[in-house]
This record gives structure tokens, sequence and C-alpha cells, in this order.
């Protein structure tokens, strides 16, 4: 059998995605996919600009044979590790203070993924709900693929221990297909299954699904009417 030309399978494996739930976000169908991955159809420039959108990866990594590792520019791919953007815990300068970190975007894709700044940017005030909350934290949107209940450059407010409910909007961390680091959605929780966890987001809709064994968290955003 014909080893895969690239690691486009791979990538979309990783990622929970079906041929047919790619296919839906680039607009195609599972033929088209299952010949990319093949080599059989070109991927020319516009499939990959497409394809590294919905999946949030560049072209070379697409690109690249299986089991090839790339080192992604350090300044679009931080390293998160599990725990790395949490607060710190009580009796630190955010309990003491009544403040909690604020962590940006380093970079985003048109599905919504991105992937986190590691150090802390800023401390902002942390509203009622939060002010005694261990590990709270505050992300600040980057994209427009939950417009319109997120606008881009907007901060969500994060409880890191509260349950999450169909509907609610979630800050998810998935590891990354190559292992070297993780990777940060802000989506719409819809369900989950054994096995994998489905999302939505907005703009444009679409849905996704990430298997369980790559998440690493999902935490609730706190709508406004909960912060105070």
């Amino acid at each position: 059998m014909k080893n895969n030309p690239n690691s486009l399978s791979r990538i979309r494996e990783s990622r929970g995605l079906t041929m047919q739930a790619l296919g839906d976000l680039i607009n195609t169908d599972a033929s088209t996919i299952n010949k990319l991955e093949k080599g059989i159809t070109k991927l020319n420039a516009q499939r990959l600009q497409a394809l590294s959108a919905a999946l949030g990866v560049t072209a070379d990594e697409i690109l690249a044979q299986p089991g090839t590792t790339l080192e992604p520019p350090r300044e679009l791919r931080s390293t998160v590790s599990t725990g790395t953007r949490r607060a710190a815990a009580p009796g630190s300068p955010y309990v003491a203070t009544g403040l909690i970190p604020l962590y940006g975007f380093a970079a985003g894709s048109l599905a919504g993924e991105h992937q986190v700044m590691t150090d802390v940017i800023d401390e902002v005030p942390a509203p009622p709900a939060l002010q005694h909350v261990r590990d709270a934290y505050v992300m600040m949107t980057k994209n427009d693929s939950m417009v319109p209940r997120y606008l881009p450059n907007e901060y969500l407010y994060v409880h890191p221990h509260q349950a999450v409910r169909a509907g609610d909007h979630v800050i998810i961390q998935v590891q990354t297909h190559d292992g070297s680091g993780i990777d940060t959605w802000v989506k719409r929780f819809d369900t989950e299954t054994a096995d994998e966890i489905y999302v939505s987001q907005y703009n444009p809709p679409g849905r996704l699904i990430f298997k369980k064994k790559y998440v690493k968290s999902m935490h609730r955003v706190l709508p406004p009417n909960e912060l105070f």
C-alpha cells in the first residue's frame, strides 16, 4: 500500500474530524478530501489556504511527509503545557489584590484555533463572581469566529472549575497533532460522548469534533449576567 504523500490525514484525524466534516469546513465533499490525502488530487495554493485555515496549521505542516517534525515560528506556536495559563494559588498577589491574569492569543485561524501566549500580558480586576476563585483567568478574543456572541479583543472571564453545560461558551485546549504544544479554541459547547466533544462556532457556522484523548482542558466562560 502506498504511503500518504502528505500529513493531511494525520492532522485531520488528530482534530477528530471525519473526511466529510473537514469537507464541510472548506465547502467540498469527503471524496475530494480522500483524494487530497492520497495525492490523487493536487494540493494547490487555494486548497492549502483553505485547509490551513480550517485545521489551524501551516501549509508546510500539511505538505510534510508523515513522521516529519516541523518547528513552527515561535511567535505563532507558543508551546503551552498543561496548567501554564492558570492563575496563582490562594495567597498569591492575584488573590491579595483582587486581580486575575490576562492572557492573549499569539495567532489564530479561520476555524477559530489559537496559540496562547504563555506570559501574563496584564492583570485585570476580578469581577465579584471570580474574586475568590482559584485559577480564574481572562482571555482576550483574537478573531471573529464567535461573532456576534463575542467580538475581537473582547475579554472572556473564565471559571475553570464550573461544570460545563450544553450552550455554554468554553475555552478548550487540545493537544497539537505533532505533540509540540496545545491549541486553544473559543467555542460553544454542544454535547459529548464517551470519546468525543462536540462544539460549534458562529462565523462561519460550523461544528468541530474533538477526541477526548487529545483534550487537555475545557473551561466555562462566564456570561455577563453571572459576573456581578
